[in-house]
């Protein structure tokens, strides 16, 4: 029997509350009373010996990902740091759109897009079981006895890991970071596995590798898909690979829909102390204040107020170009005021495996844009008609985004609008929400 199929024969179970754990050689089963059919029995005895083996993998990827130190230490007070690390694993852990309580919603600012990892948001990424479990399910598929190259491992090395558990021959793993390349290549010693991964400092675009490989696997995905450079980057990225490469992920797309701020938030945005930790560090690195890209955090998925569309669409199996415009439109499907539009991601690391940055609780946050401020009252079948120009910031690695368009009512009155999203930009306090949300530190 195929891991598909064993894979969605243990869902069938689990969607009628049955769950098989492995525990050694003994396939141990939680039911509810009276759940175990003689079929079901029947069934499980048959596909004993193909299920231990398919959990015992599945076990193993999850151990291979076992944080470097556990740095606690009982009955001692946390250091601040320790406090952002308890924070952001309790952030990682929630839920990003079922809860409806608006007091919990936060803007937060977008790290990834300047390259600012520490400590903290590593642990965040190591710890992100859904994002890791999707990655696993592609690489498992398409690494063993392959030679790969991961492209942007970070100081964790898990993507690499994965891969060697998945029986990939070798993998040559790139970090532009020194810090975090030396502290990759230590743990990969500390680890015994120096030789089948090859840290290789330095950056994706000008590294040299050995030899060509069979994969190339990557977690360069913003907040918005393209929004930490992916696409200059895994197109350069090609290089590495034999005529026939596989690319993991195989696509990411960038979805678009309006916004209603509940209540107080609305008039009262604001950052928790652990965002504004990272505002701070990225007006540091930037050398002064501006109204930065936002995420957010909590917006319950009844704010959402029109339907939804594709904002970017990349398929990293083919060369992109790193510069498009799309037409958008969005149908009003609520009666009351606008305030902006959030964007989220559906990433897919193979068919079939696809990770929901709106619905899932993993280390994206959805994206808010506050394009209509003051707020516009809008009615059912009213359209929001716009161009997204993607196009390269300064940088020339990461993008700009540029929207122009237009509020169609079906009264005829047409209201335009402008926004732009940029990575570096000199405005502070420009508009109505950043005056709110800036009026004052946490």
């Amino acid at each position: 029997m195929s891991h598909d199929s064993i894979d969605h024969f243990l869902s069938d179970l689990k969607s009628q509350g049955i769950t098989l754990l492995a525990d050694g050689d003994t396939l141990r089963v939680s039911a509810p009373k009276n759940s175990m059919t003689a079929t079901i029995r029947q069934q499980v005895a048959e596909r004993k010996n193909e299920v231990l083996a398919f959990l015992r993998q599945k076990n193993a990827a999850t151990k291979i990902l076992a944080p470097v130190a556990d740095h606690s230490v009982q009955d001692a007070p946390l250091s601040y740091a320790q406090q952002r690390l308890k924070y952001l694993d309790q952030l990682s852990h929630a839920s990003l759109a079922a809860t409806s309580d608006e007091h919990s919603i936060e803007m937060w600012p977008c790290p990834g897009d300047y390259r600012i990892y520490d400590e903290i948001l590593y642990q965040a990424m190591t710890q992100d079981q859904i994002r890791n479990d999707n990655y696993w399910q592609a690489i498992q598929h398409l690494v063993q006895d392959k030679v790969v190259v991961d492209i942007g491992t970070g100081q964790d090395v898990v993507m690499g890991r994965l891969c060697i558990q998945a029986g990939a021959k070798k993998v040559y793993a790139i970090e532009v970071s020194e810090e975090a390349s030396n502290k990759a290549k230590l743990f990969m010693a500390e680890l015994g596995l120096a030789e089948r991964i090859v840290v290789l400092h330095g950056d994706a675009l000008s590294v040299q590798l050995p030899e060509l490989a069979d994969v190339s696997v990557s977690e360069l995905i913003g907040v918005i898909g393209s929004s930490e450079g992916v696409v200059p980057i895994l197109n350069d990225g090609r290089r590495f690979l034999k005529p026939d490469g596989i690319v993991i992920p195989q696509q990411c797309v960038t979805k678009v829909a309006a916004v209603r701020l509940p209540e107080p938030f609305a008039d009262q945005p604001r950052f928790s102390p652990m965002a504004y930790y990272y505002v701070e560090k990225i007006f540091q690195h930037i050398g002064y204040p501006f109204d930065l890209r936002l995420a957010i955090k909590n917006l319950p998925a009844e704010q959402i107020v029109s339907t939804e569309a594709v904002f970017e669409e990349l398929n990293f199996q083919i060369q992109l170009e790193p510069e498009w415009q799309r037409e958008i439109t969005l149908t009003v499907t609520q009666a009351g005021r606008i305030d902006g539009l959030l964007l989220w991601l559906e990433l897919s690391t193979m068919q079939g495996a696809m990770i929901n940055s709106l619905t899932q609780a993993v280390s994206w946050l959805p994206v808010y844009f506050p394009v209509f401020q003051p707020s516009i009252l809008v009615n059912p079948g009213d359209r929001i008609q716009f161009t997204n120009h993607t196009f390269f910031s300064a940088n020339r690695i990461n993008p700009d985004y540029s929207l122009k368009g237009a509020i169609l009512q079906a009264d005829g009155n047409r209201t335009p609008f402008e926004y732009r999203s940029c990575l570096y930009d000199r405005s502070f306090k420009q508009s109505l929400f950043y005056e709110k949300l800036f009026a004052s530190k946490p």
